[in-house]
C-alpha cells in the first residue's frame, strides 16, 4: 500500500481518522517535562490532536506541522479558537502551524523540546532516519524529546502505525544524550484500541525520554 502524501490527505478528506484521540494522552499529562514559560514545543504530524491544547495551556508556544490543511482547519473549528493565515502557516495565541510537508520545511525557529505522539511510527522504514535528523536539527542542544512508539509482529498487520521497537528508536536516536524509556505496557485483547480492533492480538506501547 502506497502511504504517500496522498494517502494522508485523502483520509482527513475523507473522515478516516481512526488515529484520532478526542481525550489528552495520558502519558503526556504524567510525563512531558516541565519547561519554562513560553517555551517552543514542536509537535510534528500534529493532525488536530487536543495535545495542542494540553501543551498551550500549561504556557507555552506550540509549533504544529501538518500535512494537511483539513486537519488543521478542524481543529481550530472544534477549539473554537480564532487564527490568522499567511501563506501555510496558520497562527493563534501560543499556536502556530504549518500545512506543510515535514521533509520540505525551513526556516523554524530552534525548539526547547518536542513530541512525537504518532509520527515516528506513521512512517515507512525508508524515511524514519531522514524525519529524526530533521527533528533534531530544530532542537536546541539538551532539548529533551517526548516520544511513543509501538512494537508488535509487522507480519500480522499493514501499518500504519508502524512496529518500531526499542532496538530501532536506540538507532535512529543513537547521536543523542540519553534515551530513557519510561514505560513499557503490554496491551492484548483491548477493543478499545484500535490495533486490537484491526486483529491484532496484543502489541507493546513504549514511552521515551530522549535528550539531544
Amino acid at each position: 500500500m502506497n502511504m504517500g502524501k496522498q494517502f494522508w490527505l485523502d483520509r482527513w478528506q475523507a473522515g478516516d481518522i481512526k488515529f484520532h484521540r478526542n481525550e489528552v494522552q495520558e502519558d503526556l499529562i504524567n510525563y512531558f517535562p516541565q519547561l519554562k514559560t513560553g517555551a517552543k514545543v514542536l509537535v510534528p504530524l500534529c493532525g488536530k490532536s487536543l495535545d495542542l491544547l494540553w501543551l498551550k495551556e500549561q504556557g507555552y508556544h506550540i509549533f504544529g506541522i501538518e500535512l494537511s490543511d483539513d486537519a488543521i482547519l478542524q481543529f481550530f473549528s472544534e477549539s473554537k479558537i480564532d487564527y490568522e493565515k499567511k501563506g501555510n502557516k496558520y497562527t493563534a495565541e501560543g499556536l502556530t502551524l504549518f500545512a506543510a510537508d515535514i521533509f520540505a520545511l525551513d526556516n523554524l525557529p530552534l525548539m526547547d523540546a518536542c513530541y512525537d505522539r504518532a509520527a515516528l511510527i506513521a512512517l515507512p522504514e525508508k524515511l524514519r532516519s531522514i524525519y529524526v535528523l530533521r527533528i533534531l536539527s530544530w532542537l536546541k542542544g539538551g532539548a529533551p524529546i517526548l516520544l511513543k512508539t509501538l512494537s508488535y509482529d509487522q507480519r500480522l498487520l499493514e501499518g500504519p502505525p508502524y512496529a518500531v521497537p526499542p532496538a530501532s528508536v536506540k538507532e535512529y536516536f543513537k547521536a543523542c544524550r540519553t534515551i530513557e524509556c519510561l514505560s513499557e505496557t503490554r496491551v492484548e485483547n483491548d477493543l478499545t484500541h484500535t490495533l486490537c480492533q484491526r486483529g491484532l492480538p496484543h502489541y507493546k506501547d513504549y514511552v521515551y525520554l530522549i535528550s539531544k
